[in-house]
């Protein structure tokens, strides 16, 4: 039974009666009730009666705090937008909890982190200590912790007990007259605790809070959260239709059905209503396209990084720096939750941004920078004689057959291979490659056949030098990150992984020896077109390799071009060079 220990008038109802009373005042209403009867029931007959649209706010009552009654009762005193100050914080960083609108709403924010030193100390712009200095409007908190206690920046939210000195906070030490605290904790008392007040009810007794929308029970993580209060908040929208918004908008992600209980008056607006000449934009939500979008393009992402770290696929050299910083850039991603995506809003048209905004805030580099480090490690590695070999040892063969396609350097009609992976492949743009090699030039291409068929290839050869173009256009139906890098190799046949010394000296007499494009987002229908000139090659050289590597979504595909001294020519047509070819297929 729901009883209330308050020394005044007021209509009492049971749990079981709560919510049919609520429902037939069809009024924003009050429920002041001992702070033992704040339950799960309480709770459900509250939100039964919030889905019928009727704003309801919770007093506690307890009487070693009567004072607070009148506080948490009486409708708070608006502030204009211009005078409000709002403090956000979150325990994983606000980079990733929090989209900056792009209209910001008049008013002060004050954005929170975890600041500390090289010996783990906090440091004096930690939020623990940030927390204390202002006098906040309002205060958005998602953080962690138990039901005891919770944690903010290097510090620790305590329902009773204040030691700065050491990171501990009391309610009383924070000046905020509107909360929203998501933690693992609840307004809940728990028995076996006595009169230990819990996080939500100290906050509501102790402090100088208005109002205080509070977790109600384990936390769950809401996307978009910060976001959608802050809208609502810079609106002059009432408490009561706050929480409401904040539940539907948790029930519409599929995450919960009610997380939010309000303590204080559900009248009561932290900011006052914008003049009707003055609108904050809505909050624009992204359409069930749009995120299935974001969840294919991440998770083709994710498949296809996975692959590159597989020490199995590719024999990279594991020490390494290039990779090293490639495997510690990107960890990030595999280890995304997926149901965090519908958080951010930003155009996926631009999959740089995308990925870049979704980022964790302790990974600082960006994605353009984590691709230059990938290419640099294919390129330390010794090109496709050191990777390709390793990389086909996960591939059974089909078959090889001679082709009416003719290698663009000689002429010759090119063989084809198709490899399929027998391995439990975590992308289909890795499932199967295509091989066709040039009997006079040895490999040409190893490449995915999902993005050959999308890929043109042209080189032209003049005296002492070859020029290199490739453009690749997105045909598929959505964004694509894509970039190309090339480098020279096996230098008169010499490998690198042979003989270093020799491989680098005889590299060094070429003046342009890389070329990489900055990688960027394609649309579906751009192209990325890409060219590289090899520059003068020494006399002394009678073959050098030139090789192109194409990443689509982190999926990579490999070209390569020979460039041949004239005196090879006459070996590679003599007539008992034919008959080592395997028979052509017309088809």
């Amino acid at each position: 039974m729901l009883e209330a220990k308050f020394p005044g008038e007021i209509e009492r109802a049971s749990a079981n009666s709560l919510s049919s009373q609520l429902c037939a005042s069809r009024t924003p209403a009050i429920v002041v009730a001992d702070v033992a009867s704040i339950n799960n029931i309480l709770a459900d007959s509250i939100h039964s009666a919030e889905s019928k649209g009727i704003s309801i706010g919770v007093v506690p009552f307890e009487p070693r705090y009567t004072e607070s009654l009148w506080r948490l009762i009486g409708r708070s005193v608006a502030v204009a937008q211009s005078e409000s100050v709002i403090g956000l914080y979150s325990s994983r960083g606000l980079r990733y909890d929090y989209r900056e609108p792009e209209h910001a709403p008049p008013g002060r924010f004050i954005r929170l982190s975890r600041k500390f030193d090289d010996k783990g100390r906090r440091l004096p712009s930690d939020a623990s200590y940030q927390i204390t200095s202002y006098d906040f409007t309002a205060l958005a908190v998602i953080t962690e912790g138990r039901q005891t206690y919770c944690l903010i920046g290097m510090g620790c939210l305590h329902p009773t007990i204040s030691e700065p000195e050491i990171g501990r906070l009391a309610p009383s030490d924070i000046k905020a007259k509107h909360w929203l605290i998501q933690s693992c904790h609840s307004p809940f008392m728990w028995p076996e605790l006595g009169s230990y007040l819990t996080v939500p009810l100290s906050i509501a007794l102790t402090s100088d809070a208005e109002t205080v929308i509070c977790s109600t029970h384990v936390q769950t993580y809401i996307p978009n959260l910060l976001n959608v209060f802050v809208e609502q908040l810079s609106r002059g929208c009432a408490m009561g239709d706050i929480l409401r918004t904040l539940n539907n908008h948790a029930a519409s992600e599929g995450v919960d059905h009610r997380p939010f209980l309000l303590l204080g008056n559900p009248e009561s607006n932290a900011i006052a209503p914008a003049p009707s000449a003055v609108q904050i934009p809505a909050l624009a939500r992204p359409s069930l396209s749009q995120t299935k979008v974001r969840t294919k393009l991440v998770r083709r992402l994710i498949a296809n990084v996975e692959f590159l770290f597989d020490e199995g696929h590719f024999g990279f050299d594991m020490k390494d720096n290039y990779l090293f910083e490639f495997r510690r850039d990107m960890a990030w991603l595999p280890r995304l939750d997926m149901r965090t995506l519908s958080n951010f809003l930003g155009s996926t048209e631009d999959v740089g941004v995308f990925l870049d905004g979704i980022r964790p805030p302790n990974v600082t580099v960006p994605l353009i920078r984590a691709t230059g480090h990938l290419s640099r490690a294919f390129e330390r590695q010794g090109g496709f004689y050191r990777v390709g070999e390793q990389l086909d040892e996960n591939y059974s063969a089909t078959g090889a057959s001679q082709t009416k396609d003719r290698c663009v350097v000689c002429g010759e009609h090119l063989i084809q291979r198709r490899l399929d992976y027998f391995g439990q492949s975590p992308s289909e743009e890795y499932a199967t490659r295509s091989i066709k090699l040039c009997p006079r030039c040895l490999v040409v291409e190893h490449a995915s056949p999902i993005h050959r068929a999308s890929t043109q290839l042209r080189a032209e050869r003049a005296l002492d030098e070859m020029l290199i173009t490739l453009s690749y256009t997105n045909n598929s139906p959505e964004p694509q990150w894509v970039f190309v890098f090339a480098f020279l190799s096996d230098p008169n046949n010499i490998s690198r992984s042979t003989a270093p010394q020799a491989y680098k000296d005889l590299l060094r007499t070429i003046k342009f020896r890389r070329g990489q494009e900055r990688p960027r987002s394609l649309e579906p229908g751009q192209t990325y077109n890409f060219s590289f000139r090899t520059g003068p090659i020494p006399t002394e050289f009678w073959y050098l390799l030139i090789e192109v590597n194409l990443l689509v979504d982190f999926c990579w595909n490999w070209y390569s071009f020979t460039y041949r001294a004239k005196q090879i020519e006459g070996w590679l047509s003599d007539p008992r060079y034919r008959p080592t070819l395997p028979p052509r297929n017309e088809n």
